[in-house]
């Protein structure tokens, strides 16, 4: 009896210990599937983001291969079939009024019919999407009210017989850089206006004003290079170029009108040219970072709100022999010293009280 119950035991003992075993078994080949799982998604995963980062890798490598190579544009002789034209018996020669061609690089003729070209005609290009380059011959002296406005226009190649540019011009064309030769002599409102490409900016001699909004909303402008032959910067000139940091007026401007410099938040200094004895209403309104600016000792006026919103300006000397100041208004931030005295926003009033008193 006692050997049928150790019988009985043992086996019940192995029957436990095989069943152990069992979901050991199990607990090990599922801890193996797993693992095989995780290491195929992780393996999966590797290849999926070598397969991404060759892509990208390719795409990058094709866009730059795409921008090393892209032809430079061929300039044909635009037939005269793509113009409309009109006789002008004062000037001589023929108006070119309408373009009607497609494409991108075009020298305009000479003469169409055995008449000169002498001039590009009001709206002549405008909205001409397609025309990225334009070569005028010689012959041609004007361009019209808003000739190539509102083109895709990225260079010009300009005649010696050029003398005229007449209003907006090249408005919101996309030049980065243009230069002004010096045979320009007449130069009308808004002729750059709103060319939100247009990072530098050459104007050779001959050119004695900017005219109302020349560059205005030129966002991307930061680089002007004017000639001593200027005397005169028009209302709005640079009004609201953004990108603007410094610039530097040649001395012989003698007159600055009013906001012509405003908007231009990201100037940080400005030089007043020796000759300008007047500074404007708002001529710095709004210029946020303006921290500067340097007045010689021929400033004799500065008109109210010149510096309204210059809220980062920090410092103004003024000259002992200033006639007027006007109000500075939100300039928080400023100190003015004027004959060895500092004010600032608690006693702006007492400034101009002591401005008036040394010139009565």
């Amino acid at each position: 009896m006692k050997k049928r119950i150790l019988s009985i035991m043992i086996v019940a003992a192995l029957a436990v210990s095989m069943t152990a075993c069992g979901a050991a078994s199990d607990e090990t080949a599922a801890e193996s599937d797993a693992a095989a799982t995780a290491s195929t998604t992780e393996k999966a995963d590797e290849e999926k983001e070598e397969t991404t980062t060759e892509k990208t890798t390719a795409e990058e490598t094709e866009a730059e291969t795409t921008a090393e190579t892209e032809p430079e544009l061929v300039m044909i002789d635009a037939p005269a079939a793509d113009f409309e034209y009109q006789y002008d018996a004062a000037l001589g020669g023929l108006i070119i009024t309408d373009y009607n061609g497609s494409d991108p690089a075009i020298r305009v003729p000479a003469e169409i019919d055995g008449d000169p070209v002498v001039k590009i005609g009001e709206k002549a290009f405008t909205s001409n999407y397609s025309i990225k380059k334009v070569e005028l011959p010689e012959g041609i002296t004007a361009i019209g009210k808003c000739g190539f406005k509102e083109c895709s226009l990225e260079e010009i190649i300009l005649p010696k017989s050029l003398t005229t540019l007449e209003v907006g011009a090249f408005i919101h064309c996309a030049f980065k850089e243009f230069t002004l030769p010096d045979t320009v002599t007449e130069l009308d409102e808004h002729v750059f206006f709103d060319c939100d490409a247009l990072e530098t900016v050459t104007i050779q001699a001959n050119i004695t004003e900017l005219p109302v909004d020349t560059f205005g909303y030129c966002d991307a402008l930061t680089t002007v290079n004017l000639p001593d032959s200027v005397t005169t910067i028009k209302r709005n000139a640079f009004s609201n170029c953004k990108a603007l940091t410094t610039i530097t007026l040649p001395d012989s401007v003698e007159t600055i009108e009013a906001r012509a410099f405003d908007g231009c938040t990201n100037l940080t200094e400005f030089t007043v040219p020796k000759n300008t004895t007047d500074i404007p209403d708002c001529m710095f309104e709004n210029c946020t970072n303006l921290k500067k600016v340097t007045l010689h000792d021929n400033v004799k006026k500065i008109s109210g709100d010149t510096f309204s919103g210059c809220t980062n300006l920090r410092e103004l000397i003024l000259p002992d022999n200033i006639e007027r100041v006007g109000a500075f208004y939100n300039c928080d931030a400023l100190t003015v010293t004027y004959r060895g005295q500092q004010y600032n926003y608690t006693n702006f009033n007492e400034l101009s009280d002591a401005v008036y008193a040394n010139n009565s």
